[in-house]
């Protein structure tokens, strides 16, 4: 029982901190770049499954490094005709992205950082109060209900996990399950599974890799990337139907 317990700890600890509601393009955005936001209506709260259009309402972290404080925020709530309106993701069900470039879109000065994005994603509206319309919107949040946040590169050496997406992870023995990274330099980049090394790259920016499911229980996932100078690192956990 207490072995149960343990691994249910875990998987909401994964859940709560991975469980990826909006994915960028680039992997490693910038506050003076264009980005793609990409928006899964299905992850999260799910709210907004089958609501068309949807809408993008956002805020500038600008405060310090570890603020979660929006600033400059251009679109109103509730509003049908303030920016932020997403396009629907061509060939995909209930996925909606935006392309922009944070520093004009959030109209920040030049020269102050913008440390992350802080978004809510409702409904097109009226609603919640705008126009006279009490009714509250519809919203898309992350699965703790609270702000979902996209981090925007300050330079450094970095490194995301790109895949699996979705968590907590339950497979079946002799399934695959496609691993994959992304530095930001190009690095030394290696997977271990329940810590042995399973693959490694040399000299590349991206690690792909489809692991044939034979442990049991609860396996943990490390990717290790080193860039000559530095090492840096990201986990996660995947359980193994009995």
């Amino acid at each position: 029982m207490l072995r149960i317990l343990r691994i249910l700890f875990l998987l909401l600890s994964v859940q709560l901190v991975f469980s990826q509601v909006v994915t960028t393009d680039p992997v490693f955005p910038t506050a003076d770049e264009p980005v793609t936001i990409t928006y899964d209506a299905t992850q999260g709260t799910s709210a907004l499954i089958g609501i068309s259009p949807i809408m993008m309402h956002a805020g500038a972290v600008v405060a310090n490094p570890g603020s979660t404080t929006w600033a400059f925020v251009p679109s109103v709530w509730g509003s049908p005709g303030t920016v932020g309106q997403m396009t629907a993701v061509s060939g995909q069900s209930n996925k909606w992205e935006i392309t922009i470039t944070p520093r004009q879109y959030f109209n920040v000065p030049s020269g102050t950082p913008i440390y992350r994005i802080g978004m809510v994603f409702r409904e097109a509206g009226p609603c919640g109060g705008f126009g006279g319309v009490s009714t509250g919107c519809k919203e898309g949040k992350s699965s703790t209900n609270q702000d979902i946040f996209i981090d925007l590169s300050q330079g450094g050496f970095q490194l995301a996990l790109t895949s699996p997406t979705v968590f907590p992870v339950f497979i079946d023995s002799g399934e695959q399950l496609l691993i994959s990274a992304n530095a930001n330099e190009e690095s030394t980049i290696s997977i271990f599974v329940n810590e042995v090394l399973k693959s490694s790259v040399s000299g590349e920016q991206t690690i792909n890799y489809s692991h044939t499911v034979a442990e049991t229980g609860l396996v943990s996932v490390e990717i290790v990337a080193n860039n000559g100078a530095e090492t840096i690192g990201e986990t996660f956990t995947y359980v193994v139907r009995a």
